[in-house]
């Protein structure tokens, strides 16, 4: 980001309410110069009029614009590939598993055991994250489409 960028993020409300400020004294403007004994011709009215609203928009549209909000589109990206890697973490864990019931008693099959635990662990907390997503911003999900939840860990 830029630094004239940076800037006006970081003045955003005060430039919205210039930009309103200014909107409003032109219609104020315009009102009283219609009201003198030599008014405004018609190309002066429309050109305050125009002036005034455009300032009204753009400062309605600088106080509306919250930065920081999430961008839905990277956050469906990311809630996708977090759903990606609870899957394969959960084969890893399956197989780590199905390992650790092969090997004779050891020490080989105690690290499996730990490996299969451990795997377990994180795809429990990659799920219990995507849920947390889902319920911080429920439009993430589009239509079910990733199944973050506990049933899924059940079943695998």
């Amino acid at each position: 980001m830029s630094r004239p960028e940076k800037w006006m993020t970081r003045n955003r409300i005060g430039i919205g309410v210039v930009l309103l400020v200014a909107g409003v004294g032109t219609m104020a403007l315009l009102a009283f110069l219609a009201s003198s004994d030599s008014p405004p011709s018609r190309a002066q009215s429309a050109l305050l009029v125009i002036v005034g609203a455009i300032s009204s928009l753009g400062g309605t549209w600088a106080m509306s614009r919250k930065p920081g909000d999430p961008n839905l589109v990277a956050s469906r990206l990311a809630i996708r590939h977090l759903a990606d890697i609870t899957t394969g973490v959960g084969e890893l864990a399956r197989r780590a598993e199905e390992a650790f019931d092969a090997r004779p008693p050891g020490k080989g099959r105690e690290d499996i055991g730990q490996l299969s635990w451990r795997l377990s662990e994180c795809q429990r907390q990659l799920i219990l994250n995507g849920e947390d997503w889902a319920i911080a911003y429920p439009d993430l999900i589009e239509g079910g489409s990733v199944d973050l939840t506990a049933a899924k860990l059940e079943e695998s």
